[in-house]
C-alpha cells in the first residue's frame, strides 16, 4: 500500500475474519481519480449521462479526508437441490440448466466517508452520493438500475451510532448451475471489477444547463473466481 493509499484508505476490519480478505494486504485500493482501463469510469459514464451531468474530477480529496472500510468480503453459498434465487443487488441472472444443483458466490463492500472539516474537501451532507462503474461480462456500465440519475441506490447521507456519515455499500453476487452427472459447473463468471466514487451534486448547472456533479476520491476493488477441482 502506497503511503497515500495508507493515509486516505483506513482498514476497519480484521484480515481472516468473516469481513476480511485472509492475508495482509488488502485488495481494496484507494484512487484519487478512475484509472482502470478496463472499467473505463470517465468514459462509461459520459456515455451514459454526459447528455445530462457535466463532470468535474478534483482528483482526490485535498485535506486529510479518509474513506473507512468497514467490511470487505467474499461469500460463496454450497450447492442446493435448486439454482440460487437471484438477490436484488445481482447484475445478471442466475444461469443454470435447470437440472442440477445450483452455486451461488460473490462478496460485499462498506464503506465511509470521514472529511477533513478543516479542508475544502465536502463535508458531510445530502449533497453526496456515491457512482459505481462496473465490468463484468466484457463489458462497462453505470451501477444505477434505472435511476433518473447516475448515484448508487442505498448509499448516501445516514447515521451509525447517532454520527451523520456517508456510506456506501454494495452485495454482488452471481449464480452458476450444474448439469448432469458428470458435466461439473457452467458458466463460471470470472472476474468482477468496480470504481466508486465519493461525488458531491452540486445543485447549480453549466453554462448549457447540465447539471454539475463534483468527482471526489473513491476506491477500487473486484473479486476473481476460477472454478476448483474437487
Amino acid at each position: 500500500m502506497s503511503p497515500e493509499q495508507a493515509t486516505r484508505l483506513v482498514l476497519d476490519h480484521r484480515p481472516s475474519q468473516p469481513t476480511g480478505w485472509p492475508g495482509s494486504n488488502p485488495a481494496e485500493v484507494y484512487e484519487p481519480g478512475p484509472s482502470g482501463p478496463m472499467i473505463d469510469f470517465k468514459r462509461t459514464l459520459q456515455r451514459a449521462w454526459g447528455a445530462h451531468c457535466s463532470f468535474r474530477y478534483r482528483v482526490g480529496f485535498r485535506g486529510r479526508s479518509k474513506i473507512i472500510v468497514e467490511s470487505y468480503n467474499v461469500q460463496a453459498r454450497p450447492p442446493t437441490t435448486t439454482p440460487p434465487a437471484a438477490a436484488s443487488t445481482d447484475r445478471m441472472p442466475t444461469r443454470s440448466t435447470g437440472t442440477g444443483v445450483g452455486v451461488s458466490y460473490g462478496g460485499d463492500l462498506f464503506i465511509l466517508y470521514e472529511p477533513d472539516p478543516d479542508s475544502s474537501d465536502p463535508p458531510v451532507n445530502d449533497d453526496l452520493q456515491w457512482i459505481q462503474v462496473v465490468h463484468a461480462h466484457g463489458r462497462s456500465f453505470v451501477d444505477d438500475p434505472g435511476r433518473a440519475n447516475p448515484y448508487y441506490f442505498g448509499a448516501g447521507l445516514t447515521s451509525v451510532y447517532g454520527k451523520p456519515v456517508c456510506s456506501f455499500y454494495d452485495r454482488p453476487r452471481t449464480g452458476v448451475g450444474a448439469g448432469g452427472a458428470g458435466e461439473g459447473l457452467i458458466n463460471i463468471e470470472n472476474q468482477e471489477m468496480f470504481e466508486t466514487f465519493l461525488v458531491r451534486d452540486a445543485s447549480r448547472r453549466d453554462r448549457v444547463t447540465k447539471g454539475i456533479i463534483a468527482i471526489c476520491g473513491g476506491v477500487k476493488w473486484g473479486r476473481q473466481v476460477q472454478p476448483a477441482q474437487s
